[in-house]
Order: C-alpha cells, then structure tokens, then sequence
C-alpha cells in the first residue's frame, strides 16, 4: 500500500486516495469539482461556522461520491465508538478518537496501518498506541466491502 502525506486537515481524502489507488492530487481535484471549493475551504468554513451542520454535510457528501463502492469504509457517526478492538484481517480505514473530541483516518491492510501524517513509516497497531498513551479513546475499523475493490 502507498500512502501520500497529507495536507492540513486532509487524512480521509489521503486514505481514500490510497484506498482507491489514485493519487492525492486527483482525489483533491476530484474533491473541489463535486463540492465546488477546495477541501482546505471547506474545512476552514465549517471551523467558523457556530453550526457546521450544512459544512460538513457537504464534506461527506463529497466524501461518499469520490468513494463510490468504497464508501462504506467511510462511516458518519453520530456517537463516538468506545474499545480498542485488533485490527481485522485485509484492508480498509481505521478512524482514531483522541480525547478532546479530535479524530484521524488512516488505512490499514495486511496487520499494518498507513498514516498520512508520516505515511513514510507502517506502523502495528501497538506501534501506533505506544505513540499515543492514554490519549486515544477508541480505534474504529471498516474493512473494504465485498465488491469495493479498486
């Protein structure tokens, strides 16, 4: 798996760039022709914004039409999930919940997880607690589904 670095506040368009086997530069583009601004935009509006709600629900629209078949790996969650399960077999993303309301993506595959905050360096998945102790308050695993092959 190849995993690029991301850009600021770009670590689900990195992961599904790697998951989909494109490069981050199209998936960027891709992005902004859907939503019509660029993710960086985005982002930045729905952090001014006292109620992001119309914000963010751009972000996963354009997040689910750039997966395609893949977007089940992408899950909106309403609740934070609690548990630090092990990671299952094959690939797919792993979202990270820190305390202090904070979350990261990541894609995994075959026991390893790609980072796109130092993609250059897989990590185990004790690897990557050790990096965090006691600040991680749950790891969310959504393998590729049946047919989401790219």
């Amino acid at each position: 798996m190849k995993m690029e670095p991301q850009g600021s506040e770009e670590c689900m368009l990195a992961t599904l760039a790697t998951l989909r086997g494109r490069s981050l530069a199209a998936v960027r583009a891709e992005a902004r022709a859907l939503a019509g601004a660029s993710w960086q935009e985005l982002m930045a509006q729905r952090h001014r914004t006292a109620q992001p709600n119309q914000t963010t629900e751009k972000l996963w629209d354009t997040v689910h039409r750039l997966a395609g078949p893949l977007a089940p790996c992408f899950p909106r969650l309403t609740i934070t999930p609690t548990g630090i399960p092990p990671m299952p077999a094959g690939r797919g993303t792993v979202m990270v919940f820190f305390h202090g309301r904070h979350t990261h993506m990541m894609a995994y595959e075959d026991g390893l997880l790609y980072d796109p905050g130092s993609p250059e360096i897989p990590r185990t998945q004790e690897e990557y607690l050790a990096l965090y102790p006691g600040r991680i308050i749950s790891l969310l695993f959504t393998p590729v589904p049946e047919g989401g092959e790219t």
